[in-house]
C-alpha cells in the first residue's frame, strides 16, 4: 500500500524539493518568523468546529482526503451557502453552494503556485468527499480579503507531475538537489541546509581577529 501525501508536503516540494526531502526524509525542522507567523494566523481556524453566520455555515480545520490520488491534509475553513442548485447535505437538512477558504499571511501581486497547487488538492479532497465542484479561494490577513482562484489546465499538470516525483523520492529514500535561483532568505532550514554559506563571514572575521591578537602578541614579547 502506498503512503498517502500530505498536501503541505505537496505545497513545500514545490516550494523547495531540497526543503522538503530535509523535513519528510530526514526529519530536519526549524522554526523561525515567518513560521511562527503563519502559526499563529492558523490558531484563527486550527480549532475544529461547526459555525453558522447568517445563511452560511463554517467548517474549520476541516480533515480531507482522496483515495484516488493517495493524498489527505486539512482545509482551513469549508464554507456553505445556502443555495436550492447547490448540493444536499443531510446533517444541515439543506442544499448549499461549497467553497474551500484558504488562510495566507501576506497578499502579493500573483498568487504563488505552490499555494496554488495546495488549495487544488484541497478541491480534489472535498469534491470527492462531497460530489460537489466547490470554489476557491484565499484569505489574506494583512488586507482582511479574500481572493479568488482560478484552477488552471497549467496547475492541474503541475499537481499531476509533482505528486509523481514526491512518490519517486519516497521510493528511494532520496533527498532532491537544491535547485538553481532557490530563495533561501527566508527558509527556517537555511542554517541545516548551508551551514558552511550562513557562517562564512563570521568564520572568516573570527580567524582575522584571531591572527590579529596572535601577531600583536608576538610583537609584545619580543
Amino acid at each position: 500500500m502506498e503512503e498517502y501525501i500530505a498536501l503541505r508536503s505537496i505545497q513545500q516540494f514545490y516550494y523547495c524539493p531540497h526543503r522538503w526531502g530535509l523535513m519528510q526524509i530526514n526529519c530536519d525542522w526549524e522554526s523561525n518568523y515567518f513560521v511562527v507567523q503563519g502559526d499563529i494566523l492558523h490558531e484563527k481556524v486550527d480549532i475544529k468546529e461547526l459555525i453558522k453566520i447568517g445563511d452560511k455555515y463554517q467548517y474549520k480545520s476541516l480533515s480531507v482526503f482522496n483515495e484516488d490520488y493517495g493524498i489527505f491534509g486539512i482545509a482551513d475553513v469549508l464554507e456553505l451557502k445556502k443555495s436550492k442548485k447547490g448540493i444536499r447535505i443531510e446533517l444541515l437538512n439543506d442544499s448549499f453552494d461549497v467553497e474551500i477558504v484558504e488562510f495566507k499571511n501576506t497578499f502579493g501581486k500573483e498568487q504563488k503556485l505552490d499555494d496554488l497547487l495546495q488549495i487544488y488538492g484541497q478541491k480534489l479532497c472535498v469534491d470527492k468527499m462531497f460530489g460537489c465542484n466547490s470554489k476557491v479561494c484565499f484569505y489574506y490577513n494583512d488586507i482582511k480579503r479574500r481572493s479568488n482562484v482560478v484552477i488552471t489546465e497549467k496547475i492541474k499538470q503541475e499537481f499531476e507531475n509533482t505528486i509523481i516525483k514526491i512518490k519517486e523520492y519516497l521510493k528511494n529514500n532520496q533527498i532532491p538537489e537544491v535547485k538553481k535561483g532557490q530563495k533561501c532568505s527566508g527558509c527556517s532550514l537555511e542554517n541545516i541546509c548551508m551551514p558552511i554559506k550562513r557562517k562564512t563571514k563570521s568564520f572568516m572575521k573570527m580567524v582575522e581577529t584571531t591572527n590579529e591578537e596572535i601577531t600583536k602578541y608576538a610583537l609584545c614579547n619580543k
